[in-house]
């Protein structure tokens, strides 16, 4: 926790007070109202020296106090996940209204305030898939449910219609999960406001949908399907037993480009595919002679600071640009995913489409193969995590190339130097997929055979060569 000013609201000049809370990777800004001081009036203030500031100083500090408390009490609580902690503390700092202002509130209306709070935040993803629950949940259970209906009864009865409809394909259990996480945030902001009972708080302890942690686990393909995936999408063609084509020709074209697009976001260090729509040309691609890229990775809109992520470009990921990608050009974006000048709410709204239309395409290419599973483009970045560990590649390694680890202030991205050099990352990243090359084994016995040697075995090999 830091009390400072909020950069992201003001100008160079002024700008807000806040308490900025940080967990992980997660930050959220707590402002402090009507409170904007240039980063010289700021510092006088918190100068504990400085006695004609006193009155101002004990109001920042009640401020941090009101912060502290509210994390005290939720830190005692150790169910929540980092994002369930933010929800909740933002809940309890910023959620509570006067008596007279919940009064004839419903549940509907509490949900449009926070539909209208992630709005005015530019939380567009987030607000996104909480509108969704929200058409969801009118759609199943009526706009009419009254404020003492909400209970666990309720739950199940929308978790049942979920799982069940009477028109249309049943929700996927990620999906059902994502939804009643979006009705918890409601429900916790009604109950903290006064339109439910302060019991509903809790009214999502028992339910396993919305608790689940290790289900994602199994969100992954092993290496030799990965392999099996590469193979078809280099062969270019899906032939029947007479050896014909399966396909339309457009609908081949789109089946063999989101199977691309999959395969490079895992290939890309398990880049999602909002990563992957804005990767560009940069200087960055031409600096390494066009053998690498590099991304900001920013989970979500919200945060100040990203990560930048370098993956290498392997042999593999070339051949899928030279199918599917722009040929480079500098500056320019590499794939057609999105179009230059777009706003980030249309740009979430078009990925959002092409991950859908990924799954379902991946789905089609899955049972072709004789492959169960039905992969999203989620899976990518489980998938890159898993296969890396189980090849036995340095936890530390996975971590920082997937752009877990974060760096504090706003220096981050662009002055971010590789923390592995450029022959590092190509030798883990290969094991992604099978060498098919007959001598590779031999390849690698004797390459770890040299690594062995002492200096100067290797000198006196180098001189015999020469």
């Amino acid at each position: 926790m830091t009390m400072t000013l909020d950069p992201r609201k003001g100008t160079d000049k002024e700008m807000p007070v806040c308490v900025r809370v940080r967990i992980g990777n997660i930050q959220r800004y707590f402002l402090l109202p009507d409170e904007r001081y240039t980063t010289e009036g700021f510092a006088s203030i918190i100068n504990e020296e400085n006695r004609k500031q006193g009155k101002k100083r004990k109001e920042f500090d009640d401020f941090f106090d009101k912060v502290r408390i509210g994390v005290k009490d939720l830190i005692e609580n150790d169910e929540y996940s980092p994002t369930d902690f933010m929800e909740m503390l933002t809940t309890k700092l910023n959620g509570i209204k006067k008596e007279e202002e919940t009064q004839g509130m419903t549940i509907y209306d509490v949900w449009e305030l926070v539909l209208k709070e992630l709005t005015d935040a530019n939380r567009i993803g987030t607000r996104n898939s909480y509108r969704d629950a929200f058409n969801r949940f009118k759609t199943d259970m009526g706009e009419k449910v009254p404020n003492t209906s909400i209970n666990q009864n309720l739950i199940d009865r929308w978790i049942a219609k979920m799982q069940n409809p009477k028109d249309g394909k049943p929700k996927s259990q990620s999906t059902i999960g994502i939804y009643l996480r979006a009705f918890r945030v409601v429900v916790r902001r009604a109950a903290s406001m006064g339109v439910l009972l302060a019991d509903k708080i809790d009214l999502f302890k028992g339910v396993k949908d919305v608790n689940r942690r290790g289900d994602r686990k199994e969100w992954c393909l092993n290496v030799e399907k990965m392999t099996m995936l590469y193979e078809f999408f280099k062969k270019g063609e899906a032939l029947d037993q007479e050896g014909k084509e399966k396909f339309a020709p457009q609908y081949k074209e789109r089946v063999f480009r989101s199977l691309g697009l999959f395969l490079f976001s895992y290939l890309a260090n398990g880049a999602n595919l909002a990563d992957v729509a804005k990767l560009r040309y940069d200087e960055f691609y031409y600096s390494h002679e066009q053998k690498a890229m590099r991304f900001i990775r920013q989970k979500t809109m919200r945060e100040t600071d990203g990560v930048e992520v370098i993956f290498p470009i392997l042999p593999q990921m070339q051949v899928i640009l030279d199918r599917i990608a722009y040929k480079p050009q500098r500056g320019s974006l590499v794939f057609d995913i999105i179009e230059e000048g777009m706003s980030e709410e249309r740009i979430k709204d078009i990925v959002s489409c092409e991950n859908s239309n990924t799954a379902d395409r991946m789905e089609v290419v899955m049972e072709m193969l004789g492959m169960k599973e039905k992969p999203s483009p989620t899976w990518c970045r489980h998938s890159y995590a898993t296969n890396l560990r189980d090849a036995g590649v340095p936890t530390e390694y996975i971590s920082t190339m997937m752009g877990h680890t974060m760096t504090s202030g706003s220096t981050t991205t662009l002055n971010y130097l590789a923390r592995y050099n450029m022959a590092t990352m190509i030798a883990n990243n290969s094991k992604l997929l099978k060498n098919n090359d007959v001598n590779a084994e031999k390849k690698e016995k004797m390459l770890e055979k040299l690594m062995s040697m002492d200096a100067d075995k290797l000198a006196a090999i180098v001189k015999l060569l020469e």
